[in-house]
């Protein structure tokens, strides 16, 4: 289980990177997010609380927070993977409100609902900043006009 850990890390990180070189303003901005949310989370995770079988009030308020910054930007720009990477986190986020209503919920299934989303939201943003950046290094395409077909 460690490596999952470890390569969320890493990825995050990576993603971060990534987007500060090759992604527009809107990818370092959700890049920016991603890793102030997983260092908070950090930050405010209680001791002996990673178990699962609690909620931890603390990565709940991170979670909304972002989910919150994830719909504005979402709404603001109108791309599809912010879209997919805002629904992410609202299944994140019901995860937690699924476990304050009803303790019953399995640590497992908390677990899967909570962390769940973290690496397809990367990879998300990670589809976002190769697709930049694809775009960026292709060729225009030369324009047709009318102009031209009437000298022939």
């Amino acid at each position: 289980m460690w490596y999952a850990v470890y390569g969320f890390w890493l990825f995050v990180v990576l993603t971060s990177l990534a987007a500060w070189r090759w992604g527009s303003r809107i990818e370092r901005g959700v890049a920016g997010l991603y890793l102030a949310a997983a260092l908070a989370t950090v930050a405010l995770r209680l001791p002996g609380s990673s178990d699962y079988a609690t909620v931890n009030a603390g990565v709940f308020l991170i979670d909304l927070t972002l989910l919150m910054g994830l719909v504005w930007t979402a709404l603001k720009h109108a791309r599809w993977w912010l879209i997919a990477s805002a629904a992410l986190q609202l299944v994140t986020v019901l995860g937690h409100i699924a476990m304050f209503d009803a303790q019953r919920t399995a640590p497992f299934a908390y677990f899967a609902a909570v962390v769940g989303t973290s690496y397809p939201s990367q990879i998300l943003l990670a589809y976002a900043i190769a697709r930049r950046g694809m775009r960026a290094t292709r060729k225009p395409a030369p324009r047709y006009t009318p102009s031209q077909s009437q000298n022939a």
